[in-house]
């Protein structure tokens, strides 16, 4: 197995070798998730794990008129088009995307949403789009306290937050964040200059 040079949790592995196994050849398919799980972090640091720096990425929200930007897109020989939020993107949209998607020998697509992504493609006018996708892969939240605290050491190792962490906060903060990536680096990010947090945090 493949080990990551960024935070992958077990349970996401598999999501990743699985998108890691794609890079090699043309493609286009989804990773959603529940809000703030850490799907934008982790498809970047994969493409850039891959030395896939020129990576072009976009929320869906910030696209007025999709034709329009996709013709403006610029394409190297080897491109990979992230769109967040994509969940807010209609029907004609996703096609338009195909269309440019099939025309286009190097481009691939990878759209990323949250849970009402994966409803939207569960839905009888999405099927043609849901049939033509690679793959559509969920990223979960941390699935326990041993992932929750496996990514608190990683995360404030990388970042240079030197806290000393009470057991009782560790539990407070894991059962605050519901295993979210992006709720619990909020609360990281918070606590970098702070060298006790048993003031801050409940004991249990």
């Amino acid at each position: 197995m493949v080990n990551p040079s960024f935070f992958v949790s077990e349970s996401n592995k598999p999501v990743y070798i699985l998108i890691r196994s794609f890079l090699n050849d043309k493609f286009i398919g989804v990773l959603y998730g529940e809000n703030g799980v850490g799907k934008t972090y982790f498809i970047k640091k994969l493409l850039e794990e891959e030395f896939i720096q020129d990576y072009q990425y976009i929320s869906a929200t910030d696209i007025e008129d999709i034709r329009e930007f996709l013709a403006d897109l610029y394409l190297e020989d080897y491109t990979v088009l992230v769109i967040d939020d994509t969940q807010n993107l209609s029907l004609d949209d996703f096609r338009e995307v195909f269309k440019y998607y099939l025309t286009n020998k190097t481009l691939n697509v990878i759209f990323v949403g949250n849970r009402n992504l994966k409803q939207k493609l569960n839905s009888f006018k999405f099927k043609s789009i849901r049939a033509g996708l690679n793959f559509i892969l969920e990223l979960k939240p941390l699935q326990n306290f041993k992932e929750f605290m496996e990514f608190v050491k990683y995360y404030t190792s990388e970042n240079g937050i030197s806290v000393h962490f009470t057991k009782g906060a560790l539990k407070y903060i894991y059962k605050k964040t519901g295993g979210r990536i992006k709720d619990i680096v909020e609360v990281l990010d918070k606590l970098k200059n702070k060298k006790l947090i048993t003031s801050l945090f409940p004991s249990y």
